[in-house]
């Protein structure tokens, strides 16, 4: 829980546009799911990856697909705000300076992507 908090908080702080899916009183506490407003997560997916940072687009049960999240769909998102959603997991093997890592690839990805795509 400590890790995902630090997580958000950092997301917050360091990322305009930034939303938590879900409920705050219904969590994992190793996972977080945040939208990043008007970003194509599948972009920011394949960015980190590069960085050697894995994450999520969408729920679990579906990975690889690239229909929206049925779950955030249901929650009341859009189509393109679930699309703009990422899956953070953390847990064994995970520190705190790997989390302060992302997000400050988060910081300057996400600016990059949007000003890439901006009409």
């Amino acid at each position: 829980m400590l890790l995902r908090d630090r997580l958000w908080a950092g997301l917050e702080s360091k990322v305009a546009g930034v939303r938590w899916n879900g409920d705050p009183s219904r969590l994992l506490s190793n996972t977080l799911n945040a939208e990043f407003v008007d970003v194509a997560g599948e972009v920011l997916v394949q960015a980190l990856d590069l960085e050697g940072v894995a994450v999520s687009a969408g729920a679990a049960c579906h990975s690889g697909s690239i229909e929206p999240s049925k779950v955030l769909s249901a929650m009341g998102r859009t189509p393109e705000q679930a699309r703009g959603s990422l899956r953070f997991s953390v847990g064994w093997g995970v520190d705190e300076a790997q989390i302060d890592q992302v997000v400050g690839l988060l910081g300057s990805l996400v600016p990059r992507v949007r000003s890439a795509h901006a009409p």
